[in-house]
């Protein structure tokens, strides 16, 4: 548990380096861990008044859909003819980026814990069973049918086609980041 936290805090100071490098002022801000000590949030380090701006992220570290469009990962599967959705080619591409120590969103995607605790992405079969009677329970199965086959139609053949780049993944830890940053894919 304790190489785990260091793990983290290193992932955190990366992450922060990488925001400070980039013109994010996060003097705002105070960076507190978890319990855990394996994730950590952002709080205020100073009183704020109404809509004070905490910090102003740039465009050029956001990792936008027309991002994705440009990657390699959508150009490898365009040339291999495959036409997933921009949601799927952020996954993979978050995977990749993440495993590439160079990589431009590499510190940012290493600094999100790797568990989390959504019932899309991580929770048990006897975990989802608490939710019968809800109609989180079919919502949740459909969300991950619809991920698996979207995930299914394009890993394979990336895999196949680039063994190296894109060594065979887990699909749960970018759908726990979609649903816990909220990202809009």
């Amino acid at each position: 548990m304790r190489e785990a936290r260091a793990v983290a805090r290193g992932h955190q100071e990366e992450f922060v380096a990488w925001l400070s490098g980039h013109g994010v002022d996060m003097s705002k801000l105070k960076l507190v861990p978890a319990p855990s000590g394996l994730s950590w949030g952002a709080v205020a380090s100073c009183a704020l008044s109404a809509n004070t701006t905490c910090a102003s992220i740039p465009l050029t570290i956001a990792l936008t859909e027309d991002v994705v469009l440009a990657s390699r990962v959508a150009a490898d599967a365009k040339r291999l003819g495959l036409h997933p959705s921009v949601r799927t080619l952020t996954y993979v591409m978050m995977l990749v980026q993440r495993a590439d120590p160079s990589s431009h969103f590499g510190p940012y995607l290493r600094a999100i814990p790797v568990q989390h605790t959504d019932p899309v992405g991580s929770w048990s079969a006897a975990e989802l069973v608490l939710l019968r009677g809800s109609n989180l329970l079919p919502a949740t199965r459909s969300r991950q049918a619809d991920l698996r086959t979207a995930w299914d139609d394009l890993v394979p053949a990336l895999t196949a086609a680039d063994p190296t780049r894109y060594p065979a993944a887990t699909l749960r830890w970018c759908a726990s980041c979609r649903f816990r940053r909220h990202f809009h894919l």
